[in-house]
């Protein structure tokens, strides 16, 4: 989905081989002017969870599932660049 200059967001597909990437989520950019700049609203819904092993496996092995928040100030710099 995207309405250019507002908002855009895509959807992760589960992986049918692989047991371990079964889980899918929709991410959602909003695009909103703000001063000088634009402020970006970041939202996320997971669709299909992950099997029960993979869920716990992910929270010990992979810190970025529990807390995207350094994550997310990668794609705002990317986003930054793709726009300027």
């Amino acid at each position: 989905m995207a309405d250019p200059g507002t908002a855009f967001a895509y959807r992760t597909l589960p992986e049918r081989i692989d047991p371990s990437r079964n889980d899918s989520t929709i991410w959602s950019f909003a695009l909103m002017p703000y001063e000088s700049g634009t402020n970006v609203e970041h939202s996320y819904v997971i669709s299909k969870f992950p099997s029960a092993p993979f869920k716990a496996f992910y929270g010990r092995v992979l810190p970025q599932h529990r807390d995207m928040r350094p994550q997310m100030a990668d794609t705002l710099q990317s986003l930054r660049r793709q726009v300027s």
